[in-house]
């Protein structure tokens, strides 16, 4: 394996680190269904109130008949009497402190960029709506035009909205299912999801509510990518979601009310582990992997939220040797809410690699130490402005191959978000 190919995986991982995915939602279409201010529904910017909650909860308001579907004279249908739709999209510039964009190591000549528009960032098509009292759908489209891709986010069908009972089956992102609604992660989405892979994934999830309680336990492929199989029929080549019949089960519990509570929740999987000079192909033979964490939140006063989570993993035999890698983070979040539509949001992010710590190889590179300050100004109920400032708390360690943090990842991106 050549060294361009290591830098290459090691600045992937830091790419996920201090790329700016911001947690965003919002649907104004429910607004032209029930002709009403999104206001009636969010506090600021995607973070939903009381009503908010329980429509999320209930995927409709109970008179979402008369307000939001087509007159047909036939109780057997339910057709939503305006377009489904909303486009949420986020633009701006982004200045990185490290410019280097190509390992500097190969034959290829080195790039650098420390300044780049960044305009569109993501176009995301949202559509959800009620089929039925008791069920609803929602389907997420992510457009990427710098990356040339388009992303297939939530996909999913849930029952039994009306209730303390609810099930759901299709593609959906657990990492949401981890960040209260009355969270705004006004920065990104925490990098500790996604290293712990804790993302998007295909499976089905059971949520009961129990008093001031909430248990939610699945099953799902573990975040695989498709793979293209032979299929009864001439000439017909079908498609698994999943590379084998082992599954993640994950489960979460959370006690409290909407504004405080504290959590546990835990997955189980197994995946490919780690082949390859410096651990840098996910090819060899499929290991258990577990992640485990507790998380909380407290309104402080009548303008401030805090909220913490810590998430620990174990790999076993990750690396071949038979030894349970063990490595842990987490992040804290501290949010002043909206005073005359200005806001600012902290986030503090650290990750100890752990057992990989001197390892040599590019899981090293799990160890992040991060701060993120937010400012923004919502001028409309669906338009934002926003400056984000992440510095880089993590010490530069120069190792060759590139397996540890070899430059300061610092950044600033200022941009607006829309959404109609």
């Amino acid at each position: 394996m050549c060294i361009s190919s290591v830098k290459t995986n090691l600045l992937t991982i830091l790419f996920l680190f201090l790329a700016p995915l911001y947690h965003a939602d919002a649907s104004p279409h429910y607004s032209r269904a029930y002709k009403m201010s999104c206001s009636g529904c969010h506090d600021q910017g995607s973070r939903l109130n009381t009503l908010g909650y329980r429509f999320q909860e209930t995927g409709r308001l109970d008179h979402w008949q008369e307000d939001s579907t087509l007159e047909t004279g036939d109780k057997r249908i339910s057709l939503p009497d305006y377009l489904p739709l909303s486009i949420y999209a986020r633009l701006g510039f982004y200045y990185r402190q490290n410019r280097s964009l190509s390992d500097p190591a190969s034959n290829s000549a080195s790039r650098q960029s420390s300044f780049d528009f960044q305009g569109p960032e993501v176009i995301r098509l949202l559509a959800s709506a009620p089929l039925s009292r008791r069920t609803g759908f929602q389907l997420d489209l992510d457009i990427k035009p710098g990356e040339k891709n388009v992303e297939i986010g939530n996909a999913w069908v849930r029952s039994g909205h009306d209730s303390h009972f609810r099930f759901s089956i299709g593609r959906f992102d657990l990492a949401q299912m981890l960040i209260n609604p009355r969270t705004q992660l006004h920065a990104r989405r925490p990098a500790i999801y996604t290293t712990s892979q804790i993302g998007f994934d295909h499976g089905l999830k059971l949520e009961i509510d129990i008093g001031f309680s909430t248990l939610v336990l699945g099953a799902a492929n573990g975040i695989s990518e498709p793979l293209a199989i032979n299929s009864s029929g001439p000439g017909y080549t079908g498609v698994s979601y999943d590379y084998n019949s082992n599954k993640r089960f994950f489960g979460l519990f959370n006690l409290g009310i909407t504004e405080q509570y504290l959590g546990i929740f835990g997955s189980i999987q197994t995946d490919a582990s780690a082949t390859g000079t410096y651990a840098e192909i996910l090819d060899g033979p499929a290991e258990e992997r577990i992640a485990a964490g507790i998380q909380g939140q407290k309104k402080l006063g009548q303008r401030i939220r805090l909220a913490v989570q810590l998430l620990g993993n174990q790999w076993e035999n990750f690396l071949g040797d038979n030894s349970k890698y063990r490595w842990y983070g987490g992040f804290v979040n501290l949010e002043l809410l909206s005073v005359k539509g200005y806001g600012w949001t902290l986030l503090y992010e650290y990750t100890n690699a752990g057992s990989f710590s001197n390892s040599g190889t590019i899981w090293e590179g799990l160890a992040q130490h991060t701060i993120t300050n937010t400012l923004s100004w919502q001028q409309m109920l669906n338009l934002r402005y926003r400056l984000d400032f992440i510095i880089d708390l993590q010490p530069e360690l120069n190792s060759a191959p590139y397996t540890r943090h070899s430059d300061k990842q610092n950044g600033i991106f200022a941009g607006i978000e829309f959404s109609i």
